[in-house]
């Protein structure tokens, strides 16, 4: 399968590295699509584009780039204690199902010593791809916990990925808060007509952490709503396995 260029936005640090990541086989199956970013790492997010039609992928600014290491490398979160709320970012396994959205699992990463677990789901002709991750959030390179999604560095998180599909392409993003299961997740979603790929990211704040899930999809209806009610379809059985923790 064709290597996937992607864009990694470090949205702590406000800065973007060029990095390719590889949907095919590797030869190291335990890494994710975050290994192409070793150089970078905070806790923003990043996204994939699928291929599309043509087979080919479009790389894009955010919205459309593989699980993300975010701020620099010299940001390093060996200083903070990965347990929070008796959770630790090991434990955060246990939300990586086999099958999510209705996709496969590809790849599951564990970092504890950077504070982030993230999950790979693809189909085999990469219409449809998730990236699941569940990490500690900070600025100007320093990581923690994060206490609620009334923290300013959340609000940061969705709205940069609405900035970042719109500066792809889509020109209608809508931002959109919701609760399942008892949890507050955040939407930006919106579609790129040229392309013709459904960009999504929803978060939430649970034990410390930003969980996040990247959905993208390639061929939309028109109004995006069977797009939506699969990003639905995804938070709610994220939720089921957070609250389980």
């Amino acid at each position: 399968m064709a290597r996937i260029p992607a864009l990694i936005l470090g949205l702590g640090v406000s800065t973007l590295l060029l990095v390719s990541a590889c949907l095919g086989p590797t030869d190291n199956d335990s890494q994710t699509g975050a290994d192409a970013s070793t150089a970078a790492r905070s806790a923003s997010s990043a996204f994939v584009s699928p291929a599309g039609s043509s087979g080919t992928a479009s790389p894009s600014r955010s919205a459309s780039s593989p699980v993300s290491s975010t701020a620099s490398s010299s940001a390093s979160g060996g200083a903070v204690s990965d347990e929070y709320e008796g959770k630790r970012t090991n434990d955060f396994q246990r939300i990586a199902a086999d099958e999510l959205g209705g996709l496969p699992q590809r790849r599951l990463k564990s970092d504890p010593p950077n504070h982030e677990m993230t999950v790979q789901y693809v189909t085999g002709d990469s219409s449809r791809q998730i990236f699941l991750r569940a990490y500690f959030a900070g600025q100007n390179g320093e990581l923690g916990p994060v206490a609620s999604v009334d923290d300013p560095y959340f609000d940061t998180v969705v709205t940069s990925a609405r900035d970042a599909f719109v500066d792809e392409g889509a020109p209608d993003v809508v931002i959109r808060t919701t609760t399942v299961q008892g949890l507050e997740w955040s939407c930006a979603e919106g579609i790129n007509p040229t392309k013709n790929i459904h960009r999504g990211l929803c978060a939430t704040v649970k034990y410390g952490r930003v969980i996040e899930i990247q959905p993208t999809q390639v061929g939309p209806d028109a109004d995006g709503a069977t797009s939506r009610a699969w990003d639905d379809q995804i938070m709610n059985e994220v939720s089921a396995l957070v609250n389980a923790l």
